[in-house]
């Protein structure tokens, strides 16, 4: 390590400027304030301080004048003398607090934003123990809600939606554009938070028009740190924890299930038992422990604490001529069952070179590697196994084997999930990205300014996939069966080239400000597939492709293109620093549509009126009054590639004169060559407050965004046969949405004392409606539903005896005859319109919406002589979902039932319910489906408020530690996920939407939401 540090103060050496080495703190006596510039005045010789508000500085004299200042601060000149240590305060300049905002192609002095732009502050983002930085953003800012629908290492990123779900179809046309340093990456996964300077979300159109066709869901622009002019810094930071689930449904044991089964069958008439009294004596006791086990598999399955650990090393510094500032980090995340986990390295090398006074040169360099680990079916595939084994089988034998489930055998279950996560086999993928920037700027007058960019990011993807063959053996000891071992092999290449041209124009008329951006883009993007499988490997010791029987493999191989051509620009007039207008035009083109219906135009109008300069205008408390107003039309393209096309298969064959033939067909869904954009119109009001000498700021936001032309698949005429599947039905533009609601941001900031006090709060609402379906509405897919809707049956409660279920309505549409204990449903409507005494479809009712239309954040940050403590909360209020699978049915395809399985509604000797306020309905097997159909019995709510973090840290004064060498060192304890409040009960309340929370053909979801505790430290140099 000594020697790489010297090998980069060689290479990037700024020289000595003098004798004496200064450093300090610099805060606006509540918070440390980084990125300010200190300076010798005079000269070049400067820096600018960490995240924590710290600089050193070498080459200083003691006649020197140090010159600090920091935007929205006022500029202070401090004599150096015989000082080395300095403790510096800044007082806001009310008339300058201009605090800057990135936005799109460039950045803006907030007073003179228009658009719905919020940045994230950088101390709630610093230290925190999760590796994505998607979950970073979770409760930060109003209109951005981050949901993790699991935990599972490397694939734990949160679901990000601005202003909520704003069309219809698959998941990720909901997604946002992601910007890095300018570039689209379309992912948060690869970046090392701690490399991160700044965050800016841009939520409505006039801030997104200028990205056009990417922007209709919103913009969230990632920006790296980089090279301050001075001496080498030298950043170290360590994290070390663990982590737990939050939440994890808990199985019945054996005497439990033994009961409920044999209650079940009693229900349903049968007259055997599958348990006799001996037998749960034998469960009770563990007396015999291979034939009547008391067994826990989900128990042994995640038997393990989810290490982690983080470390980050970088450099920054520079001289007039060049600024550096390069990383590396690790990361490894331990899963908490065998065979998961992850490991990322990521190294970032941001140059700014001045080749001559007017021409630039900026190189980025940043490469990250992630290596996931997951059992051979997937972590999913695990825990549904899991959930599947009953209680009253045994995980092995006296002798050591793995045990054959004994009596859930007869449901169909044949395997054993805690031998298949240990010697089952692994997966392993292996992404790798490399992003080049190169970036040349050129400046030849004062107003113009032009730059090109030329960036490249490269996926190398690879998974590697091994089945060993595992052997499950009988109570008696004989083998019962081996699975068949297999291996897997793959590559996903993806090469993406971005090209950009900008020109930016900026010139001051006495009262009039003039800004102009002209911009070209152009994308190209190939992405190439493969893959290769075998049977029966020699040997479980054996990994290849040539250790497998290679008369059983499989080939697979495609590749795709897609290309992106733009053309924007953006207009900004001010008048007097009073009144504010701009305007944004995109001109894209993309080869998703037809040549036709390729090109489309993207324009945004707003103004601004800052009402608090105006002569009229005095309120001595309020320093900053501004009203926006915008309008704007954005695009969304996210359907795939070659949907306007009728593509081939070929892999169907045919038998020609006796001998069988390869052939090709159809791909299905069919090509639709008259598909066009979807097209998003946002209308947004805002206003921003300022008072108290910047204390307490404000902002709020009220918006209406449509969509129309949105791309659904319509179903097929008949003609083309009735067997053709919903998901093959091809794309047309059929559809319209609405979202609206409003967005509430408040800051407040104090001193007390020695105590520094912040807190912020944001609250955000949003419904959605469908507008259009082109006639294709179903029933709870209809015009005026919500997008995220659930659709069923109002139930009334649980049948108490036979004299209810007698005299009320008809419910034998929906299966087998009701009886005691099973749910009573209303009798909403019929053909007339009115109660017909039958249940049947017409009594379906919308019963809520499992995404969340309220969402909100509360943080507090306390500083009191070195010491820190902050706490981030997160909720969500107004959703709800569909539990099902076999959160709703206890015995659902031969699985264990869960503890909350007990709560339910038991028969009396004579018919009737005993427990009246049961959570569930009697219990079933097989009968009864009724019981199951989509209700309000099943829908809960999933509101909840969660401690998303908590960190409490020691910043060491700088008189213990400058004979050290270090300028900056803190510790610190910290927490993910501590506490949540909510009355769902099961899993977490952020994993279930509709549905089974653990599907059984997804080999990656029901992976618990995790909570962590760690330790850790940072250190300067």
């Amino acid at each position: 390590m000594k020697g790489f540090i010297v090998f980069l103060l060689l290479c990037f050496s700024v020289g000595s400027y003098g004798q004496a080495i200064i450093s300090g703190r610099i805060s606006d006596g509540k918070e440390s304030l980084p990125f300010c510039t200190v300076q010798v005045h005079g000269s070049t010789n400067g820096t600018i301080t960490d995240i924590d508000g710290n600089f050193t500085l070498g080459g200083v004299l003691p006649d020197d004048t140090l010159v600090v200042s920091f935007v929205g601060y006022s500029t202070q000149f401090i004599p150096v003398g015989n000082r080395t240590s300095f403790e510096i305060t800044l007082q806001p300049d009310v008339q300058a607090l201009e605090e800057v905002v990135v936005v799109g192609f460039g950045v803006q002095e907030k007073i003179n934003v228009t658009g719905s732009v919020v940045s994230v502050d950088l101390k709630k983002i610093r230290n925190r123990g999760v590796s994505n930085v998607s979950n970073i953003l979770s409760g930060q800012t109003p209109g951005l809600t981050v949901l993790q629908r699991g935990g599972s290492p490397g694939r734990n990123q949160g679901q990000l939606r601005i202003r909520g779900i704003g069309t219809l179809g698959s998941s990720d046309k909901n997604d946002p554009l992601i910007i890095v340093d300018g570039v689209e990456t379309g992912s948060l996964t690869e970046i090392n938070p701690e490399d991160i300077q700044n965050i800016s979300i841009l939520k409505d159109a006039a801030a997104g028009a200028i990205y056009g066709v990417r922007a209709a869901n919103g913009v969230i622009i990632v920006t790296t740190r980089r090279g301050t002019e001075g001496s080498i810094k030298t950043n170290y930071g360590f994290q070390l924890g663990f982590s737990r689930p939050t939440s994890l449904p808990e199985k019945v044991n054996a005497t439990e299930l033994a009961e409920l089964l044999n209650e079940s069958q009693k229900n349903e008439g049968l007259t055997t038992r599958s348990f006799s009294s001996a037998d749960i004596d034998l469960f009770e006791s563990g007396a015999s422990p291979y034939t009547h086990a008391n067994s826990d598999q989900l128990k042994e399955v995640f038997d393990r604490n989810g290490l982690r650990q983080m470390h980050n090393l970088s450099f920054s510094g520079g001289n007039p001529n060049i600024l550096y500032n390069i990383s590396l980090g690790h990361t490894r995340e331990d899963g908490l069952m065998a065979n998961t986990g992850m490991k990322r390295y990521n190294l970032r090398s941001n140059i700014d070179i001045n080749l001559t006074e007017r021409l630039s040169l900026g190189i980025n360099l940043a490469g990250s590697q992630r290596i996931i680990t997951d059992p051979v079916v997937g972590v999913g595939g695990i825990i549904h196994r899991a959930y599947r084994e009953w209680a009253t089988d045994p995980i092995t034998l006296e002798n050591g084997n793995w045990a054959l489930p004994n009596f859930s055998l007869a449901q169909g279950i044949n395997h054993n999930s805690v031998a298949l996560v240990n010697e089952g086999g692994s997966k392993e993928f292996v992404d790798t990205r490399l992003l080049t920037t190169f970036v040349l700027g050129f400046e030849p007058f004062e107003f113009l300014s032009i730059k090109g960019i030329a960036a490249t990011v490269q996926d190398f993807n690879k998974r590697s996939e091994i089945a060993k063959a595992l052997s499950l053996y009988n109570v008696n000891g004989s083998l019962a069966n081996t699975t068949q071992s297999s291996v897997l092999e793959g590559r996903d290449n993806i090469a993406d080239i971005n090209l950009q041209l900008l020109v930016n124009l900026e010139k001051q008329l006495r009262n009039h400000s003039f800004k102009g951006l002209l911009g070209f883009n152009s994308r190209e993007i190939e992405t190439s597939l493969s893959s290769l499988s075998a049977l029966d490997l020699r040997s479980n010791d054996l990994d290849q492709i040539n250790a497998a029987d290679l008369t059983q493999d499989a080939i697979f191989g495609n590749t795709t293109e897609y290309r992106l051509l733009s053309y924007f620009g953006r207009f900004n007039y001010g008048y007097s620093g009073r009144y504010l207008f701009e305007a944004n035009l995109r001109y894209d083109g993309t080869s998703r549509f037809s040549k036709s219906n390729r090109f489309n135009t993207f324009p945004s109008l707003s103004v601004g009126w800052r009402i608090s300069e105006e002569d009229f205008f005095d309120v001595s408390v309020i320093e900053e009054l501004k009203l926006r107003v915008s309008w704007g039309r954005l695009g969304n393209q996210e359907i795939g590639d070659y949907r306007y096309l009728n593509t081939y298969v070929f892999d169907q064959t045919a038998i020609i004169g006796n001998v069988e033939q390869g052939g090709a067909t159809e791909r299905v869904p069919l090509g639709n060559a008259d598909i066009v954009w979807e097209s998003t119109e946002v209308n947004n009001i805002g206003l921003d407050l300022m008072l108290m000498e910047g204390k307490i700021t404000f902002s709020g936001d009220y918006f209406i965004r449509k969509t129309s032309d949105v791309l659904i698949q319509k179903p097929l005429a008949a003609v083309f046969g009735t067997g053709v599947s919903s998901a093959n039905f091809p794309f047309v533009n059929a559809a319209s949405t609405k979202n609206q609601g409003f967005e509430l941001d408040l800051n407040y900031t104090d001193v007390f004392g020695d105590l520094n006090f912040s807190c912020n709060l944001n609250f955000s609402r949003v419904t959605t409606e469908i507008t259009d379906l082109a006639g294709t509405d179903q029933p709870g897919f209809s015009v005026g539903d919500p997008i995220a809707n659930i659709f069923g049956y109002e139930a009334l409660g649980i049948f108490q005896n036979q004299d209810e279920v007698d005299n009320h309505a008809d419910q034998s549409a929906l299966g087998p005859a009701s009886a005691p204990g099973d749910i009573k449903y209303k009798d909403i409507t019929g053909p007339d319109g009115f109660p017909d005494g039958l249940i049947n479809d017409l009594d379906r009712k919308n019963l809520g919406s499992f995404f969340p239309q309220i969402n909100y954040g509360l943080s507090f940050r306390l500083e009191y002589k070195g010491f820190d403590f902050s706490s981030l909360w997160q909720g969500v209020a107004d959703v709800e979902a569909e539990i099902g699978g076999r959160q709703r049915q206890p015995f659902f395809l031969g699985s264990s039932p869960w503890k909350l399985h007990m709560d339910r509604a038991n028969i009396s000797r004579d018919g009737d319910v005993i427990n009246a306020d049961a959570s569930y309905p009697r219990t079933l097997i097989t009968g009864n489906t009724k019981n199951y159909v989509t209700s309000s019995w099943w829908v809960k709510n999933t509101a909840f408020l969660k401690l998303r973090n908590a960190q409490l840290g020691y910043t060491i004064p700088y008189d213990k530690l400058e004979n050290f060498n270090i300028s900056n060192m803190r510790i610190y304890v910290s927490g993910e996920n501590l506490l949540t409040f909510t009355h769902f009960e099961g899993f977490d309340p952020e994993i279930p939407t509709t549905g089974s929370a653990l599907p059984i053909f997804d080999g990656n979801t029901g992976y618990p939401v995790t909570r962590t505790y760690l330790i850790g430290l940072n250190l300067s140099f």
